[in-house]
């Protein structure tokens, strides 16, 4: 097995997702369709693909961290306190740089809003 080939999994199961996957859902969806690929070598490309930028980590307290693919631009996501689902939000317009006292720039950022989704309102 060629790294080659389990980093190319790894990203052909993110590319078809629609919302952040957690690592262990990434080690399940690439067992169940590369079962030749370990647990140990799919961990290891998550990390190389979060050291090369190509994954970014949502880190959610007291659930650890979501992954998906790199998009163009800033990247908001809201995760639901009631059902845990976390889903991605399609309007970057909010000017978080706004926020922050003169002076001080923010990074490139993955915000994660929380709160209740509709079925748990």
């Amino acid at each position: 097995m060629r790294k080659t080939q389990a980093r190319q999994a790894i990203v052909d199961l993110l590319s078809k997702s629609d919302r952040p996957v957690p690592a262990r859902d990434i080690v399940l969806g690439v067992a169940r369709d590369r079962p030749d690929i370990n647990k140990s070598t799919v961990y290891r490309f998550i990390k190389s693909l979060l050291e090369s930028q190509q994954l970014i980590s949502i880190p959610l307290p007291g659930r650890g961290a979501l992954y998906e693919l790199r998009r163009e631009g800033e990247h908001y996501h809201f995760s639901c306190e009631g059902c845990q689902e976390v889903l991605c939000l399609n309007d970057t317009k909010l000017e978080v740089g706004r926020l922050v006292p003169r002076g001080y720039t923010v990074s490139p950022q993955n915000l994660v809003l929380s709160g209740l989704c509709p079925k748990c309102s």
